[in-house]
């Protein structure tokens, strides 16, 4: 079975993707990017899940860096709101990571839409190809 590392911040959203993820595989959650970037030194990590921030507030761009060096082909989802400050970093992420999906949280069919990522259902892209999506 999978192991899917997840930064994903506060019970509720953390039990959805629990919920959304049961039948992929098993959920280890992290709140913070050194806990993130510590993934890429366990061997049977199949993907990431991650907000863009930490429950610190600190971007997980640099986290993010270090898994693509050590684990380039793993999935690298990112979930994220709408919120102003996530649309920002999802910006400033564009030109540093390249990611399998954007998932926008509390959108019907946002765990269908992990599951397909996690399934290699979308290709590695760059994260600017997805801002179209997320940004008019």
């Amino acid at each position: 079975m999978a192991t899917i590392f997840a930064l994903v911040l506060g019970r509720t959203e953390q039990v959805r993707i629990d919920r959304a993820l049961q039948e992929v595989g098993s959920v280890q959650f992290c709140e913070l990017r050194a806990e993130l970037a510590r993934a890429a030194r366990t061997p049977y990590v199949s993907a990431i899940v991650t907000e863009l921030f930490d429950r610190d507030g600190a971007p997980v761009t640099p986290a993010l860096h270090v898994l693509r060096d050590r684990l380039p082909g793993i999935p690298v989802i990112v979930y994220m709101s709408l919120a102003m400050d996530e649309v920002r970093a999802l910006a400033s992420l564009a030109t540093a990571v390249s990611v399998n999906e954007v998932v926008l949280r509390n959108l019907t069919g946002a765990g269908a839409t992990i599951r397909s990522a996690l399934r290699g259902g979308r290709e590695e892209m760059p994260i600017a190809a997805t801002l179209s999506v997320c940004v008019p």
